[in-house]
C-alpha cells in the first residue's frame, strides 16, 4: 500500500526515518529544481536543498493534515532559498560598505581634500557654480554636510537614508566638486 505524502509527514513527525526516505525519493528532484530555479548558483543549491529537507523534518509536526503536502514542502524550500538570498545580499552589501569606508578614509588622507580646495577657491562664485552643477541628491547631502556640524548619523536620519548611503552621497559630491574646482585652479 502506497502512503500519501500527508501520511508520510505525520509519520516523519513521529520519528519515522523510513517515511522520510519515501517522501525524499518522491520529491527530491522537485525540491532541487525549485531551489535551483530561485537561486541559480549550483553550489548554493545543494546546501539550500539539504537545509530545506532538514527544515521539513523539523517542522513536520506543524504540517496541517489535509492541506496540500507538495505545496507545504515547496513553501519551506522557497523560504529557505529567500533566507539564503537575503543573507548573501547582506554579506555583499556589508562588503560594499566596507569598501566604501576604505575609499572614504583614503580620500580623506590623500587626494580629495575638499576643504582645502574650498578654502583655495578664488571666489565664492566658483564654489557656488560647482555646487549648482551637482545632481540634486548630491547637492542636498553636500549642503547639509557643509552647513551642519552635527554627527553624520543625525544628518542621514534627517534626509531619511542610512548612514552608509549618506557617506556615499558625501563622497560622490566631494569627488565631483573637487573635479569642478580643479578646473578653476
Amino acid at each position: 500500500m502506497n502512503k500519501t505524502d500527508q501520511e508520510l509527514l505525520v509519520e516523519i513527525s513521529e520519528g519515522s526515518s523510513k517515511s522520510f526516505e519515501l517522501l525524499y525519493e518522491r520529491h527530491k528532484n522537485k525540491v532541487y529544481g525549485f531551489c535551483k530555479k530561485i537561486v541559480g548558483d549550483k553550489n548554493m543549491v545543494d546546501d539550500i536543498t539539504q537545509e530545506s529537507w532538514m527544515k521539513i523534518i523539523k517542522n513536520s509536526g506543524n504540517y496541517s493534515y489535509g492541506s496540500d503536502a507538495t505545496s507545504w514542502i515547496l513553501t519551506i524550500a522557497k523560504n529557505t532559498c529567500f533566507d539564503h538570498l537575503r543573507k548573501k545580499r547582506k554579506i555583499i552589501e556589508t562588503q560594499e560598505f566596507k569598501d566604501i569606508e576604505i575609499e572614504l578614509e583614503e580620500s580623506a588622507q590623500n587626494a580629495l581634500n575638499i576643504e582645502a580646495l574650498i578654502e583655495n577657491a578664488e571666489s565664492f562664485e566658483q564654489l557656488k557654480k560647482c555646487i549648482e552643477q551637482l545632481p540634486q541628491n548630491l547637492k542636498s547631502a553636500l549642503t547639509l554636510w557643509l552647513s551642519d556640524d552635527r554627527p553624520q548619523e543625525e544628518m542621514a536620519k534627517d534626509i531619511e537614508i542610512s548612514l552608509a548611503s549618506y557617506k556615499v552621497l558625501i563622497f560622490r559630491a566631494k569627488e565631483k566638486l573637487s573635479l569642478c574646482l580643479k578646473r578653476f585652479l
